[in-house]
């Protein structure tokens, strides 16, 4: 998963907040990183607009600031090539992906400021809607401070993956697992009870008049935890069983703050979109609200998980 880790840019600082996270990867697994930035030549449909004269001065200016990030990672020790593919950001992301087989996408959710083309819900959004490898995604703007390992030199010490208990949100089980491998981290399977009904019968540690999740297990007889577990235990790595009752996004949110997490792992999409795990959900809220990096699959097929 890490072998060619493709990072689209756009000049700004906020787009490249990303680098550091993408560092803890290449100096692990001596990645390759292909730098991208699109240009375009869209512009006024009237009044003398040169196109092509504007689209090589954008071209020579991506290609400059690109070659400057590449000599920055390189002194470091990375491996990094550049791309300047032409279109409009995400089209160009997922096309230039798919053209140099890259095996991860890692990006901020916003750029330069005031342009919403790189706002989640625009080309965040709809990389990680088609994107077919895993996208690890961040919010750069300030949020309150979360106490992460990886603000202690500590990269991704502790690494939750969040399903619903269906098979499609599985398919994040074992991308999480590998990039969980490179660092030897600490994993804590959740799985997220989201469907009430008030009957006044608390269970065992919740409080009397709570919602009750229909059908519920207790969290030691979960069944979707322990098949995580199972799945996850060759790896060798630490694992921590969770099941919480609620709303999804606030479950992830709350259990990755009281347990300091570095990394939410989720499957963003079931069936064509039709899922309250899809981005622009449950992954949408969880991203404006974590202050920390997300590993986002959709999944493509069904995982044999057993």
């Amino acid at each position: 998963m890490f072998q060619r880790i493709l990072v689209p840019l756009d000049g700004s600082s906020r787009a490249e907040l990303i680098l550091p996270h993408v560092e803890h990867l290449w100096k692990r697994e001596a990645s390759e990183l292909l730098l991208v930035r699109s240009v375009s030549a869209d512009g006024p449909a009237n009044g003398g607009y040169d196109s092509a004269a504007a689209l090589v001065h954008e071209r020579n200016e991506a290609e400059s600031y690109l070659h400057g990030v590449a000599r920055r990672l390189a002194a470091g020790g990375a491996r990094a090539f550049t791309r300047v593919p032409e279109g409009l950001p995400s089209g160009a992301i997922l096309d230039a992906a798919r053209r140099e087989g890259a095996t991860m996408i890692a990006m901020t959710t916003h750029g330069r400021t005031g342009l919403l083309r790189w706002l989640m819900g625009s080309v965040a959004d709809q990389v990680v809607r088609a994107s077919d490898v895993p996208v690890l995604l961040l919010r750069p703007f300030p949020l309150p401070a979360v106490e992460s390992a990886i603000s202690h030199g500590a990269p991704f010490r502790r690494i939750l993956i969040a399903t619903d208990g269906s098979l499609s949100s599985m398919a994040i089980v074992d991308p999480a697992m590998e990039f969980a491998a490179l660092f030897g981290s600490e994993i804590i399977a959740l799985h997220v009870w989201d469907s009430y009904v008030f009957d006044g019968a608390p269970l065992p540690g919740m409080e009397a008049g709570m919602p009750i999740p229909l059908e519920a297990p207790l969290p030691s007889e979960d069944e979707v935890t322990e098949r995580m577990a199972r799945r996850l235990g060759p790896s060798g790595l630490k694992v921590t069983r969770a099941t919480r009752y609620g709303e999804a996004a606030s479950e992830i949110l709350d259990h990755s703050f009281e347990h300091k997490v570095d990394l939410i792992a989720l499957a963003t999409d079931h069936h064509r979109g039709l899922s309250r795990w899809m981005t622009g959900s449950v992954a949408d809220r969880v991203l404006r609200s974590a202050g920390i990096p997300l590993l986002l699959v959709r999944p493509t097929e069904k995982p044999a998980l057993v």
